[in-house]
């Protein structure tokens, strides 16, 4: 029987994040009208110190969780990974910089979120069901 404390959709987890408000619209259209805003002045109005801090704290609620299906784990670490690239963080784990994924053996009907370390050893530092640790620096 599944503990549902520590059952957490992704939609749950998303909502942990909150809204964010974008600082400038850009004013585009296909007749050469000027663009207001730059692509990295617009990523970092989207991917602000407030969102940084917000994602932050939707990582912490759900360390230790566990979802109950591994269509819910491939969602959740691609999302954050989405995140994390848009953003130029790094998921940190116990100090090191990780790769966040979903892994589904063929031996288990739940799937398992797995870390590998960055760099050119690639190798597991964390498998399991419930969500790691994880923390988010500049990158």
């Amino acid at each position: 029987m599944l503990d549902n404390e520590h059952i957490h959709p992704v939609d749950d987890f998303f909502g942990q994040i909150g809204e964010v408000e974008a600082g400038q619209a850009i004013p585009l259209d296909n007749g050469g009208m000027r663009v207001e805003t730059s692509p990295l002045e617009l990523r970092n109005s989207v991917f602000n110190d407030e969102f940084c801090e917000a994602l932050r704290r939707a990582l912490s609620v759900v360390a230790g969780t566990s979802l109950t299906d591994f269509s819910s784990q491939k969602e959740m670490a691609e999302a954050i990974s989405d995140l994390t690239n848009g953003g130029r963080w790094r998921l940190i784990y116990n100090g090191m910089a990780v790769k966040l994924r979903a892994i589904n053996p063929k031996r288990t009907k739940v799937g398992y979120f797995q870390l590998r370390a960055l760099g050119s050893r690639q190798s597991s530092v964390y498998t399991g069901k419930a969500f790691p640790e994880l923390v988010i620096e500049m990158a």
